[in-house]
C-alpha cells in the first residue's frame, strides 16, 4: 500500500536518477504514486471499511486485504471496528423484586456494531454515544424482567434465562440502530442499605427457628430411643427372671427330692441336722435372750447326742 512516506522514498528515489532523464517521466511517476495512494486502503480483520462519496456512504465491505476507491478528495473511507465490546455498567440499577425487595444491580454487558452503516449514520461513528445508548436501554429492560421474579428466585435461577429475557426486550431497541446485545451478564447483586438490617434478621430469625426445629427433632429421636431401649431392657430382665424361676423351681424340687432322700435314709440324723440349723438361727447373735424350759424338747441334743 502507498502512504506518504513511500511518496516522499519514491521521489527522493527518482531525484537520484541519471540526470539525463527528462522531468516529464519524473511527474508521472509521482502522480501516479499519489493517485495509488489517494486511491487504496486497507480492511483488517474484524473491520468493515465504508466508502464515502460526497459525505454519503456508497459502499460497505469487510473482505480483508487491500481495496480501491476513486482517487478523490470527494471519497473518503471510515473503518468500523466490528469486534464484540465489553461494557461494565456500575451497580447504579435499584430494582424492587416480585416481593418488594430492592436490590442493586452491578452487570456488564457483550455488543458489536451489527450493521456498521447504520451505526455511522446513526451515531457519526461515536462509540462513547452507542455505548451510553446501550447502557440506558439495559437499564430500562431490567426493571420489567427482574421485577416479575422474587428476590429468591434471582438468586437462584439460571443467569443464562435472565440474560436471554433481557436481550429478548431490548433487542428490537437497539437492532434497528445498528447495534447488538450479544450477553447481558449479572455481576453482583446487593441490598440498598435501607433493608441489608431486615434481612440479616429475618435470616436470623430463620436459622433459630431452623435450630429450634432439630432440637425438637433431637428430643423425640432421643426420646424414642430410650423408649425402644427400656422396652428392651424390660424384655430381657421378664425373660431372665422367667428363666431364674424356673431354675429355682428345678433347684428346690431337686432340694426336696434330696431332703426327702436323705430323711427316708436316716431319719435320726436329718432330724440332728435340723436341730443344727435351728440352734445356729436362734442363737447367732450374744443380744438374743430365750427363755425356755431346760428340760424343753428344744434342747434334746444338748442333754443327749442322740437326742434321747
Amino acid at each position: 500500500m502507498f502512504n506518504l512516506k513511500s511518496l516522499q522514498n519514491l521521489i527522493k528515489t527518482s531525484k537520484n536518477a541519471n540526470s539525463s532523464n527528462t522531468k516529464i517521466p519524473l511527474l508521472v511517476l509521482v502522480a501516479v504514486a499519489f493517485v495509488l495512494y489517494l486511491s487504496s486502503f486497507s480492511v483488517y480483520q474484524g473491520q468493515t471499511a465504508l466508502v464515502f462519496s460526497m459525505g454519503e456512504p456508497i459502499e460497505t465491505t469487510q473482505q480483508t486485504g487491500l481495496h480501491f476507491k476513486l482517487p478523490t478528495p470527494l471519497a473518503s473511507v471510515t473503518k468500523i471496528d466490528r469486534r464484540i465490546q465489553i461494557l461494565t455498567i456500575p451497580n447504579d440499577i435499584t430494582i424492587k423484586t416480585l416481593d418488594q425487595k430492592s436490590v442493586v444491580i452491578d452487570s456488564f454487558i457483550q455488543w458489536r456494531i451489527f450493521n456498521p452503516k447504520i451505526f455511522y449514520l446513526r451515531f457519526k461513528g461515536n462509540t462513547a454515544d452507542a455505548e451510553q445508548l446501550i447502557a440506558t436501554t439495559v437499564r430500562d429492560a431490567m426493571n420489567p424482567v427482574l421485577s416479575q421474579r422474587t428476590l429468591k428466585a434471582i438468586m437462584a435461577d439460571d443467569r443464562d434465562a435472565i440474560s436471554t429475557d433481557i436481550r429478548r426486550v431490548i433487542y428490537a431497541k437497539l437492532i434497528d440502530i445498528g447495534l447488538e446485545v450479544v450477553d447481558v451478564r449479572l455481576k453482583h447483586i446487593g441490598f440498598v442499605p435501607e433493608i441489608i438490617d431486615n434481612v440479616f434478621d429475618r435470616m436470623k430469625s430463620e436459622q433459630s427457628n431452623a435450630v429450634k426445629q432439630q432440637q425438637i427433632q433431637g428430643e423425640i429421636a432421643s426420646e424414642t430411643i430410650r423408649l425402644q431401649a427400656k422396652g428392651e431392657s424390660d424384655k430381657i430382665t421378664a425373660e431372665a427372671y422367667q428363666v431364674s424361676q424356673t431354675i429355682k423351681g428345678e433347684g428346690d424340687t431337686a432340694a426336696s427330692a434330696v431332703y426327702a432322700d436323705a430323711v427316708g435314709n436316716n431319719t435320726e440324723f436329718y432330724n440332728f441336722y435340723r436341730s443344727l440349723e435351728a440352734y445356729r438361727a436362734t442363737l447367732a447373735s450374744k443380744q438374743d435372750i430365750l427363755v425356755l424350759d431346760s428340760s424343753s424338747e428344744f434342747f434334746k441334743y444338748f442333754r443327749s447326742p442322740s437326742g434321747k
